[in-house]
């Protein structure tokens, strides 16, 4: 008879990486980390002000204006009178409300002319 040895294991067998799988993975995921860090220092948000490009500005020089006003009116007229003869995809005339198109008036309270529309 042979003498033979049988180990028993509950659970995982216990294994560690060998120190140069370990030297390896450290030497992969550094370079990593360092861009990381770089790019956060390079691609932070400073507390100075870019000037905004000519084609974005507004009338405000380059701030976003925001105007107050009342609608006064709202007027529809189909796509037909705009537009043409609105066509589906098979070129069959469309009657839905998606057929409508409509235009807004609203008088602007700071507007150079008070009520302008």
């Amino acid at each position: 008879m042979q003498n033979c040895r049988v180990a028993h294991v509950n659970g995982e067998a216990p294994w560690r990486p060998t120190l140069r799988v370990r030297s390896w993975l450290v030497a992969a995921l550094v370079p990593f980390a360092v861009v990381t860090v770089v790019g956060l220092v390079v691609l932070w948000p400073a507390s100075r002000t870019q000037p905004v490009p000519l084609q974005f500005t507004t009338y405000g020089e380059g701030r976003t204006v925001f105007e107050r006003g009342t609608v006064v009116g709202v007027s529809q007229q189909s796509r037909a009178g705009a537009l043409g003869t609105p066509t589906g995809p098979a070129g069959a005339p469309v009657n839905d409300r998606a057929a409508v198109c409509g235009t807004a008036s609203v008088a602007l309270a700071a507007a150079p002319t008070p009520g302008a529309r």
